[in-house]
């Protein structure tokens, strides 16, 4: 299992301390029952506990998974572009002397660097090159048919099935820590809330917050005052 972040670890720790400290001693039970922490309030926070360990490996079994279809995809992009770049090189050569040809291929364009820009403008001229027999034959003559051709256009569909796979990747990361979060949020909440209600009941009883740990805390905040 994925560890904790030690900020987020140590708060999980502590509150588990102090609500198992508070459900077992009858006397702390009792005390805090009667300003509404009754058995539901304490397995409401227990979800909640149980909900954010869950959720907190959650982001980063997403983001593991997200970083490993971004090297795919990286190393998918750069295969294919290499295979479209000796193709087009080829394609120039072949039809050095055909103005049609070269408008039709866009082979005296600038390439595209946008990442769409670069699949719009490879695919399509991969499609002329497919769709048209002159160019087919042409090709042929310098060892590129149509299956080696169809191949590049293969590996360029394949890299835009990994860019899409990728951004949803991204998604399901982001999701899932926006989710986390929240439930930290609303677990810090009740916990700060159940430790004035805690420090007010036993505000005479020093050794009852010692027993829970908050005595250092009560401490601070007087000297601090």
């Amino acid at each position: 299992m994925i560890k904790l972040n030690e900020a987020i670890a140590d708060f999980l720790v502590d509150t588990k301390f102090l609500l198992n400290k508070s459900i077992s001693d009858t006397t702390i039970k009792q005390a805090v029952g009667l300003f509404g922490y009754d058995e539901l309030k304490f397995v409401e926070v227990e979800s909640l506990i149980s909900m954010l360990e869950e959720l907190y490996n959650t982001p980063q079994t997403e983001y593991d998974d997200y970083h490993q279809t971004e090297y795919d995809f990286q190393r998918k992009l750069e295969i294919a572009h290499e295979n479209y770049m000796d193709l087009l090189l080829i394609s120039k050569v072949a039809f050095k002397d055909d103005a049609n040809a070269q408008q039709a291929l866009g082979l005296n364009q600038n390439r595209k660097i946008s990442y769409s820009g670069w699949c719009s403008q490879a695919l399509d001229f991969c499609n002329q090159l497919i769709r048209k027999p002159e160019f087919k034959a042409k090709m042929e003559a310098y060892g590129q048919n149509a299956e080696k051709v169809e191949a590049v256009k293969d590996s360029i569909l394949n890299v835009q099935s990994y860019f899409q796979l990728n951004e949803e990747g991204r998604t399901e990361a982001q999701h899932a820590i926006q989710i986390r979060d929240e439930i930290l949020d609303l677990l810090i909440e009740w916990v700060r809330d159940y430790k004035k209600t805690i420090k007010n009941v036993f505000i005479d009883q020093p050794e009852m917050l010692e027993q829970l740990g908050l005595l250092e805390e009560s401490l601070v905040k007087v000297l601090s005052m």
